[in-house]
C-alpha cells in the first residue's frame, strides 16, 4: 500500500512552511537539504540578506544537481557501451 501524499509542515531557517504534493518524509528530507545549503551560504558570509542567502543556496544546489547529472550521463554512456559489447558477444555465440 502506498503512503498517502498530504500537506507537510517543514522548517527552514527557523520558519515553518506547508508543502503539498509529496510524502511528508520526502518534504522533510528536502527541507533539510535546503536548510543546510542556506546555512552553508550564511556561515560562509557570502550574503547577509535572507533572500540573497536563499538565492545563493539555490545556485549551490543547482550546481550540485548539474554535477550529478553529468556524472550520470557518463555512467549511462559506459553502460550502453558495455551492453553493446555483451550483445555482440551473444550474437557471435548464437551464429557460431
Amino acid at each position: 500500500m502506498s503512503e498517502a501524499r498530504s500537506v507537510a509542515t517543514v522548517r527552514i531557517q527557523g520558519r515553518s512552511y506547508r508543502i503539498g504534493g509529496m510524502h511528508a518524509d520526502q518534504a522533510q528530507d528536502l527541507a533539510q537539504v535546503v536548510d543546510e545549503a542556506i546555512s552553508a551560504v550564511a556561515d560562509g558570509g557570502a550574503a547577509q540578506n535572507p533572500y540573497d542567502q536563499a538565492l545563493l543556496a539555490a545556485l549551490l544546489l543547482a550546481g550540485q544537481l548539474a554535477a550529478e547529472r553529468a556524472g550520470h550521463a557518463g555512467l549511462r554512456s559506459e553502460v550502453a557501451e558495455c551492453v553493446g559489447r555483451m550483445l555482440q558477444g551473444v550474437n557471435t555465440s548464437l551464429t557460431d
